[in-house]
């Protein structure tokens, strides 16, 4: 899928083509938003899109296994952050 962005000074075409990770097929656009993110120099807008399996059992399933991925991350983090919170303790 290609999608024409209108900005001041030009148009610009952005491909969001991606496969999805478990069967292959083409995933489809779902939404599209924008967002402002704090850096250390002011604000930068950020546009972020969400594409889904065209198929529901298997985006389903692929939801399942991100959230596992994630919270196994988050579980890496806090151990991480205890482990550092100890050391600072120590030292």
């Amino acid at each position: 899928m290609i999608n024409t962005l209108k900005t001041k000074e030009k148009r610009t075409e952005i491909n969001y083509s991606s496969l999805c990770v478990r069967c292959g097929k083409e995933r489809v656009f779902s939404k599209r938003w924008k967002e402002k993110v704090k850096t250390f120099t002011g604000f930068v807008e950020v546009t972020h899109v969400e594409m889904l399996c065209p198929d529901g059992e298997c985006q389903m399933l692929v939801d399942g296994i991100m959230a596992g991925k994630k919270e196994k991350r988050e579980q890496m983090e806090k151990i991480k952050s205890d482990r550092m919170k100890r050391v600072k303790r120590t030292a």
